[in-house]
């Protein structure tokens, strides 16, 4: 320890000493060293890590010394190499780079040096060509060979289109079928009778509807294309009398004669319907899709609306033995019965319409030689209203599928095997009495429903009540909100029309046999008449289709009056009498040639009876000549009336 003490105290000895010889640069150094050494608690220097950075600073100074001596002794080499190197290229260098880089093709062609003639011992075979062909285009399906243009030659001469062949056979047939129902029935005489009891009609077709299929059934409704007029439907009830008369259809699918039918006519074609359509309630109302026949609806008792595709073939539907005949039924394509269980309607649907844009009628029949000429219509879609009797409205989309699935639809459970026809509720509107006295009473029925041809936005619906319920399908408040009598009155109302000729004008009859002209801007009446009937409930009203200010009226006795409103609008202008039988329904022809000016069949008069007999009356030119100012004439008639 006392050797210690002495080193300690020479070595500060000699640090005081150098430290004075110190320049005034070196003492700032000589500070920081002093402050990283680490000091004791007393204040003393630790000797130890001074030690330690002694030892570390003598071994650094042998290495340095060590590399000094190394470097003297080595030497580096050096070493040159190109970075880039591009020699120039020449142009089938530069072409065979480019190659594959675009649109480009490398063709070789061989030069016959390599094709060496060489001496053979064997004999040339004989060879002969036949060509063959299946399936055989044209007569035969083989033959020799022979050069390319004549192959193509004989080919194009021996071409058969069998798509066109079978569509000029199908329109062949048709127009044969046709010709042969006019010479049958110029040779019988039934097809155009002298009509002694109609001063209104040049003759009529009866349809034969006396066969074992649809004899005994009740006409409920009947509706006539408003394109392709010569087409009509007509919906049946079931075989009304006792079982012992009626007919028996035995099949898997129960007794037919107990199921409503709605038939296709062809008027040119009155033998027999063209197809027979078949639904499980009873219809009560039918229509067409609005452009090309393709589509039949009808609304059912039970309140279910049904649609047929009419272009399905045959073989999808069930064939029943009707005396010495095969007839096929159609069942429905589509059903919404026990589909929409919530939304769908519960009472009887009384009325069915397309909803028809202004002009679409009149597009398609100027397009008949192309829309109407072809068997389908790629892209069908259209919407329909259907009207229950208790005061509920329905709009349905119909849609037409890019396929169809012949085991049917686990999704779709309306939608009939192989059917490509649905229907897709777009909107339900409940209707309520337009004003709170009639509400008092409780609620109320609808019977009749139409569209305003100019707008289809707006829709009338007849009621019990006495009032015509004026609404949108969408938008604000209707005005005026309903049409009502002049003198208030809770009668049924049985029959109502639009003009056809965009005129604002209604027509509204009722069970008390009186009838009313509206203006569709004017809540009451323009002109009253409640005589003419003599109080004999009306059936039918109907604008017509050739003049605008003429139009008929059906009493329930069979009684038809013809009203002129510019020659005498205190009467009607004729009154025609069924005295053979009590008419059911009555339906108009649309008239193309007054309407738009296209030419087409002369108008037309369908007459229901209760027996089920079908009368297809020519209305005369007295009631079908338009002349040239009557349209304004009766506008003007209008105006004066408000």
């Amino acid at each position: 320890m006392q050797e210690l003490l002495q080193a300690i105290n020479a070595e500060n000895e000699m640090l005081s000493r150098e430290g004075s010889k110190l320049s005034k640069s070196s003492d700032d150094e000589s500070k920081r060293e002093t402050a990283a050494r680490p000091v004791t608690a007393k204040g003393r220097i630790n000797f130890v890590a001074a030690k330690q950075k002694q030892i570390s600073q003598k071994v650094a100074s042998k290495t340095r010394k060590r590399g000094q001596e190394l470097m003297r002794l080595i030497d580096l080499d050096v070493s040159a190499f190109e970075m880039f190197d591009l020699p120039p290229m020449n142009e089938y260098e530069l072409y065979i780079k480019n190659f594959g880089r675009s649109d480009t093709k490398q063709a070789y062609v061989q030069c016959n040096d390599d094709n060496v003639d060489r001496e053979l011992q064997t004999e040339d075979i004989e060879i002969r060509t036949i060509w063959t062909q299946h399936p055989a285009e044209g007569l035969a399906g083989c033959g020799e060979s022979f050069t390319t243009e004549e192959f193509l030659s004989t080919k194009s001469s021996s071409h058969i289109d069998s798509v066109r062949m079978t569509s000029f056979l199908k329109k062949a047939g048709q127009a044969c079928l046709v010709l042969l129902e006019e010479a049958l029935v110029e040779q019988t005489s039934i097809m155009l009778k002298e009509s002694k009891c109609l001063a209104c009609t040049d003759g009529y077709v009866q349809l034969a509807t006396k066969q074992p299929l649809l004899g005994g059934r009740s006409i409920r409704s009947v509706h006539i294309s408003p394109v392709q007029t010569h087409l009509m439907l007509a919906a049946l009830g079931p075989i009304e009398g006792p079982p012992s008369q009626q007919v028996q259809y035995k099949s898997q699918d129960g007794n037919v004669a107990k199921r409503g039918l709605v038939c296709l006519w062809n008027i040119n074609e009155p033998s027999e319907p063209q197809k027979v359509l078949v639904c499980e309630s009873l219809p009560r109302c039918c229509c067409l899709s609005p452009s090309k026949a393709t589509l039949a609806f009808a609304g059912l008792e039970d309140g279910s609306v049904v649609a047929w595709d009419l272009r399905e073939p045959a073989s999808l539907h069930h064939s029943y033995k009707i005396g010495d005949r095969d007839v096929v039924l159609r069942s429905p394509t589509f059903s919404t019965a026990g589909v929409l269980t919530q939304d769908a309607h519960h009472s009887p649907v009384v009325t069915l319409l397309p909803v028809v844009m202004p002009g679409d009628s009149v597009r398609a029949s100027s397009g008949s030689s192309g829309i109407l000429g072809s068997d389908d219509i790629v892209g069908l879609s259209f919407q329909l209203a259907s009207l229950e009797r208790d005061a509920m409205m329905n709009i349905w989309v119909v849609v037409e599928m890019e396929t169809a699935d012949v085991a049917g639809s686990e999704s779709d459970l309306g939608l009939a095997p192989g059917g490509k026809i649905k229907l897709i509720q777009s909107a339900s509107l409940p209707l309520e009495p337009p004003f709170r006295e009639v509400r008092r009473l409780g609620g109320f029925q609808t019977s009749v429903m139409h569209f305003l041809p100019q707008d289809p936005n707006h829709f009338y619906i007849a009621t019990d009540t006495g009032y015509v319920l004026h609404r949108y399908r969408h938008g604000g408040r209707s005005t005026p909100k309903a049409y009502q009598p002049t003198i208030e009155c809770l009668v049924e109302i049985s029959a109502m029309d639009v003009s056809p000729w965009q005129l604002p004008c209604i027509l509204v009859g009722s069970k008390d046999g009186i009838l009313r002209l509206y203006n569709i801007r004017n809540e009451f009446p323009l002109s009253t008449w409640s005589h003419f009937t003599r109080g004999i409930p009306i059936l039918s009203v109907r604008w017509s289709r050739s003049r605008p200010g003429v139009f008929f009226v059906l009493d329930e006795d069979s009684g038809l009056y013809i009203w002129d409103l510019l020659e005498n609008e205190s009467g009607p202008a004729a009154v025609e009498r069924f005295k053979h039988g009590r008419v059911t329904s009555f339906e108009l022809s649309s008239d193309m040639q007054h309407q738009a000016g296209i030419p087409g069949r002369s108008p037309e008069m369908v007459l229901a009876y209760e027996s089920g007999v079908i009368e297809v009356h020519r209305i005369n030119s007295k009631f079908s000549e338009c002349s040239p100012d009557e349209f304004d004439k009766f506008d003007a008639y209008l105006n004066a009336s408000l």
